[in-house]
């Protein structure tokens, strides 16, 4: 008998999402296909959850958000009332509708497990969003020569372009969360699952994965 990948529904999830949760997507665009193949692993895209509270955002037809960097977003920033590549704040549910629809199949969630209050997530998150919300997206090559040398010779990237899994080392390490001994720009999306137990400070622990469909028209 094949083995079984087991799944719940976005919407039975949503309320369980909270402010540094991780989100994973496998997309079958020719980017997508890239990463994975050079990475051996089906998952080429990382994101974070945010509350909008939580970083003193008054939206309230927005209420969870997505932290990420993209270079073909057509979506708006909720904040920054446009589009751009690189670091976005988006509406998570408009997000993960509009990634299944364009190229996006699969979706794993990671829950964070923090004490938030103790290590003043909040506030520390709105800082890191104002100091690097207009940067942009690397080209191709420069992600690839950004990952290679931070993963090879632990080169840090600069704060004008940040690619998925970097902005996600970048927002951890600044959280206090991730240790500093490794540059943001040398994590894959790769490295955000369990079998690859990440440096993790402050009793944090991701939980185990959970792999969702987006059934949000159900």
């Amino acid at each position: 008998m094949d083995e079984r990948t087991w799944q719940v529904g976005y919407t039975e999830l949503e309320d369980s999402f909270r402010t540094g949760d991780l989100i994973l997507m496998h997309g079958a665009d020719a980017t997508s296909g890239m990463i994975e193949v050079l990475e051996d692993s089906p998952w080429s895209h990382v994101t974070m959850v945010v509350r909008s509270r939580d970083v003193g955002l008054d939206l309230k037809d927005h209420p969870l958000l997505v932290w990420e960097s993209n270079p073909f977003s057509k979506l708006e920033d909720v904040e920054l009332r446009k589009t751009k590549t690189g670091p976005m704040l988006e509406d998570l549910r408009v997000r993960i509708a509009s990634a299944h629809e364009q190229h996006d199949t699969r979706f794993l969630w990671r829950s964070l497990h923090v004490d938030r209050g103790a290590i003043d997530l909040g506030p520390r998150l709105r800082a890191i969003i104002e100091e690097i919300h207009d940067a942009t997206f690397p080209s191709r090559f420069g992600m690839m020569f950004e990952l290679a040398a931070g993963r090879d010779l632990g080169r840090e990237g600069d704060l004008e372009h940040f690619f998925c899994s970097e902005l996600i080392g970048h927002t951890y390490k600044h959280l206090g969360l991730l240790s500093k001994r490794y540059p943001a720009a040398g994590y894959a999306p790769m490295d955000f699952l369990s079998k690859y137990n990440l440096p993790l400070l402050k009793g944090a622990w991701l939980g185990p994965e959970v792999e969702f469909v987006p059934d949000l028209e159900d």
